[in-house]
């Protein structure tokens, strides 16, 4: 009687079979790949609209505190500059100790505050056109070595854009723009006239009881809101 091999030669994968599952290794790894860079881009995105958040209270914090404290002699003026996109010129008189900056932080000089619009090298689809920037004449004083205008801080006369740091300078007027908000689409400002209940988007020097500002953040959709009192 003949006996019964029942062990089978074990054999190795075809190379059919060696390229299906090649095929389906690289597949699996596509999807992971593709998941991961899309949460990072998320969690990237995440970062800059709190980032933007952050800068946006700690300015209307400012604002605040600003409006709630301004002196019985401050007063707040409100000049449209262009009509379409809108701009205007919010500034701000009878305030010295507003807007602490540089080296000679106490001052009777008036602060203006306005939407300034980038070099437009610099502008394109995917940058914003504008910042919200402030002036004040002595923020910088003449320096005849250099032949310039120099920041009275020891800081640099620069900005960040993006990944770059860009030299402050003079407007047409000879103004110099400090950036307090760096990417913006839009800003506009309103002052409440009790006596006609109404919002206006210009007027002389005055204490307004109610200032609207209405931000249009660069990387956002939805524009935020504030409504200032000043008593």
């Amino acid at each position: 009687m003949c006996g019964v091999n029942l062990h089978r030669r074990s054999r190795g994968f075809t190379l059919l079979e060696v390229a299906l599952g090649v095929t389906i290794l690289a597949i699996l790894a596509g999807t992971m790949f593709t998941i991961v860079q899309s949460s990072l881009q998320a969690a990237s995105d995440i970062e800059v609209v709190q980032r933007e958040n952050r800068r946006m209270e700690r300015y209307v914090f400012l604002l605040k505190q600003l409006f709630r404290t301004l002196p019985p002699n401050g007063k707040v003026g409100l000049k449209i500059i262009e009509r379409n996109p809108l701009v205007q010129e919010l500034t701000l008189t009878g305030a010295p100790e507003a807007f602490v900056w540089g080296d000679e932080p106490v001052s009777n000089e008036a602060i203006t505050m306005a939407l300034v619009r980038y070099p437009e090298a610099l502008v394109t689809e995917d940058t914003p056109e504008y910042f919200l920037g402030i002036s004040r004449p002595d923020f910088f004083r003449p320096d005849p070595e250099e032949g310039r205008s120099v920041a009275l801080t020891s800081g640099a006369l620069t900005y960040p854009v993006g990944q770059r740091n860009l030299p402050i300078i003079a407007d047409d007027k000879g103004r110099y723009w400090l950036p307090l908000l760096p990417g913006v689409r839009s800003i506009m400002w309103k002052f409440y006239q009790i006596d006609k209940k109404r919002w206006i988007e210009e007027s002389g020097p005055a204490r307004p009881p109610l200032i609207e500002l209405i931000i249009q953040p660069f990387e956002r959709n939805t524009p935020i809101r504030s409504v200032f009192a000043i008593y």
